[in-house]
């Protein structure tokens, strides 16, 4: 799917990207990065059932996710970097340099892990993480109009490196608010799922959920009332569009495991590979 979109949006004939079946293709491509986030936050709540007390115990498996994801975070740099020449890169433009410093998918879903342990350490409790989760979803849903409300100029006041990070989008590709919504997003869906005594019930449960929380969205978007200004872009800045989009994952996330039985065999193994190697595929491609 992350192929699909990156290959549509790259070679498709401006004379195709109108009508119905285009903007159809648009919407679901919108899908793609958001669930991608999602699948991080499910996975760190998956690596928790067996490595809780290791991380909040400071234990080696906690050093080896925090050097996997320093790892992760500097091949999201190199992807960025205009030239490798250190010579060049000292002399580049200031545009140049944003270009490097950009907060892609790889630095999003690294900072957003950072930010996981961060409320692991201070809870030190699947419990009272799961709070957390439900505050840092939320919070950065509903911030995201008044983030992007601020001015250029007072933005500028924060260096270079962590300006990008809480910037509009564009010119960061993901920035902080609204992408980190849909990491915890993965990490509350997923917690549930797991602690569910039947998972085939919850994947019901999730189905409908998702299903009335697309109609509610749709509902709620006809509506004219605001707690920000209009003339922003409901599609970047709108909490609800955020939970429709969250809603599509959740949808999805409760298919795969209703049709998990009838896709076994090579298509299971293809989504598996891809799903465990997602990162050589993400930087391959």
């Amino acid at each position: 799917w992350m192929i699909e979109t990156h290959a549509v949006n790259a070679f498709l004939n401006d004379a195709f990207t109108e009508g119905m079946l285009y903007g159809a293709l648009k919407i679901s491509n919108g899908f793609v990065a958001v669930i991608f986030i999602f699948c991080a936050g499910a996975g760190f709540r998956l690596a928790l059932e067996s490595k809780f007390q290791d991380y909040i115990s400071f234990g080696t498996p906690l050093r080896n996710y925090i050097s996997r994801l320093l790892f992760i975070l500097g091949i999201g740099y190199s992807l960025q970097t205009p030239i490798f020449s250190l010579d060049y890169l000292l002399g580049s433009s200031p545009e140049e340099w944003m270009r490097f410093l950009d907060s892609n998918v790889l630095q999003l879903i690294v900072v957003s892990s950072f930010l996981a342990l961060i409320g692991l350490f201070v809870t030190r409790s699947l419990n009272r993480m799961i709070l957390y989760a439900w505050l840092m979803m939320i919070g950065v849903f509903w911030l995201t109009p008044i983030i992007w409300s601020f001015s250029s100029e007072s933005l500028m006041q924060i260096p270079d490196f962590l300006r990008i990070y809480v910037s509009r989008q564009p010119p960061a590709s993901f920035p902080l608010f609204p992408w980190v919504g849909y990491y915890f997003a993965g990490y509350i869906a997923t917690h549930y799922f797991v602690g569910a005594k039947d998972r085939n019930h919850a994947s019901n449960i999730y189905l409908i959920v998702s299903i009335g929380l697309m109609l509610f969205v749709y509902g709620v978007s006809r509506t004219d009332w605001t707690y920000y200004s209009s003339e922003m872009n409901w599609w970047l800045v709108s909490p609800m569009h955020m939970m429709f989009r969250v809603s599509g994952a959740m949808f999805l996330f409760a298919l795969l495991y209703k049709l998990q039985e009838k896709l076994a065999g090579p298509i299971s193994r293809a989504l598996m590979v891809n799903g465990r190697e997602s990162l050589i595929v993400y930087v391959g491609q």
